[in-house]
C-alpha cells in the first residue's frame, strides 16, 4: 500500500503525491478479461483436437504472442500514467502534474494564498477503510480548482493543503500591505515588457493622455488595445500585489458590511474576506492615494487584491442592493466611480 511521509509545515521539502496504487485494480482486472478470449480459444482448440496441427500450432503462437504483447501494452501504459501523473505540494504552491499522452505533460501550478476551498471525497468502504479519496483545491486564480484522485491518507493532505494555505496567505498580509504603495515601474513599461501594447501604441496613448488628462489605462481600454484581465494583471504586478478574478471567489457576505455603501462605490472596492491579521479588499485601482484613503478609513489592517471593476461593480450591486427598490443616495450613488475617476497610472 503506498504511503505518504508528511512534511513539517515548515519545512520547505515538497510532497509527492500520486493516486494510490490500488487504483491500478481496474486496469489489472480488464487485462485478465481480456486474456479469457485467448483461454476460451485455446481450451476449444485442445477440445476439437485441432492443437496439435502443425498450422494450427504455428497461428496459436504467432496469435496468443501477438495477443500477451497487446495485453500487456495495454497495463503497461495504465501504470506509465499512474507514476507520471504527480501533484507536488509546497508550502507556497501546488503543481499538477498530468500525462496527455505519451510525449505530453501538462504542468499547471495553484499558488496556495489563492485557495478558497479543500474538499475530501472518500467513495466506497474500501476507500474509507485504506483511507484513500479525491481531494478538490479550490482557487480564486484563473486556475479554477485541481482534482487529486485516489490520494492515499487523503484528509490529512487536505489538512496539510489547509494548513499551508492559510500560512501562505498570513505571511503575504504584512508584504502586501507594505509593498503597495511603492511602485516600482510605470504601468506602460510592464505592458510593453509582457508584449501587451506595442511601443508605438504607447507613444499614442501618452500623447492622448497629455492632451486629454485621462488615465492611460483608461484610454488603452477604450481603444481596445488591452482588455481588462490584461489591466488588472499588469496593476497587480506594478504595486505587487495578487490579481484575483472575482467572478470565481466566493464573497464572505460577512465581511461586506464592514465598509460603507459610499466608500465602495467611490473607490470601486469591497471587502471580500478577513483572517485574524487583516481584511482582505478587491479593488480596481490600488493606487496610493485610494489604498491609503481607504486604509485610513479602519483601524483594521486592509490587505488589498486587484480585480476586475466589472465584477467589483456587480458585487456591490449584489450585497449592498439586493432588495432595494433603488440605490441609496440618489444618482450620486448610482453614478458611482469609474476607473477614469480613480485614475490609472
Amino acid at each position: 500500500m503506498t504511503e505518504v511521509t508528511f512534511t513539517n509545515p515548515s519545512s520547505v521539502a515538497p510532497l509527492y503525491l500520486r493516486r494510490h496504487v490500488l487504483d491500478l485494480l481496474s486496469p489489472l482486472w480488464w487485462s485478465i478479461v481480456m486474456l479469457v478470449p485467448l483461454v476460451i480459444l485455446l481450451v476449444a482448440l485442445q477440445t476439437l483436437g485441432l492443437a496439435d496441427e502443425p498450422a494450427v500450432e504455428t497461428g496459436m503462437w504467432l496469435f496468443g504472442g501477438l495477443y500477451l504483447v497487446f495485453v500487456v501494452n495495454f497495463f503497461m501504459m495504465q501504470w506509465i500514467f499512474w507514476y507520471m501523473d504527480v501533484w507536488v505540494l509546497l508550502p507556497e504552491r501546488l503543481i499538477d502534474i498530468q500525462l496527455i499522452s505519451l510525449f505530453n505533460r501538462r504542468v499547471s501550478q495553484m499558488n496556495l494564498n489563492q485557495v478558497q476551498d479543500v474538499r475530501v471525497s472518500m467513495q466506497g468502504v474500501l476507500a474509507s477503510l485504506i483511507r484513500f479519496g479525491n481531494i478538490t483545491v479550490q482557487s480564486a486564480g484563473k486556475e479554477g480548482f485541481f482534482e487529486l484522485r485516489s490520494i492515499p491518507n487523503a484528509r490529512d493532505v487536505a489538512d496539510l493543503i489547509t494548513s499551508y494555505s492559510e500560512r501562505s496567505r498570513s505571511e503575504g498580509v504584512n508584504e502586501i500591505a507594505a509593498r503597495v504603495t511603492r511602485p516600482i515601474h510605470r504601468l506602460g513599461e510592464i505592458l510593453i515588457s509582457r508584449q501587451m501594447v506595442s511601443p508605438s501604441d504607447l507613444t499614442m496613448a501618452l500623447q492622448e493622455q497629455q492632451g486629454t488628462g485621462k488615465r492611460l489605462g483608461r484610454i488603452l481600454l477604450d481603444k481596445k488595445i488591452i482588455s481588462r484581465d490584461d489591466l488588472v494583471q499588469a496593476l497587480g504586478s506594478q504595486y505587487h500585489i495578487p490579481s484575483l478574478d472575482l467572478s470565481r471567489y466566493e464573497i464572505d457576505p460577512a465581511v461586506v458590511r464592514v465598509m460603507p455603501y459610499d466608500l465602495a462605490t467611490k473607490y470601486s472596492a469591497i471587502p471580500i474576506a478577513r483572517s485574524p491579521e487583516a481584511i482582505t479588499v478587491a479593488i480596481a485601482d490600488p493606487s496610493p492615494e485610494a489604498t491609503g484613503e481607504l486604509s485610513a478609513q479602519f483601524d483594521t489592517p486592509l490587505a488589498f487584491t486587484v480585480a476586475d471593476e466589472d465584477y467589483i461593480r456587480e458585487a456591490i450591486t449584489g450585497f449592498y442592493l439586493a432588495g432595494r427598490d433603488e440605490e441609496p443616495g440618489g444618482d450620486d450613488a448610482s453614478g458611482g466611480s469609474s476607473l477614469e475617476d480613480l485614475g490609472i497610472e
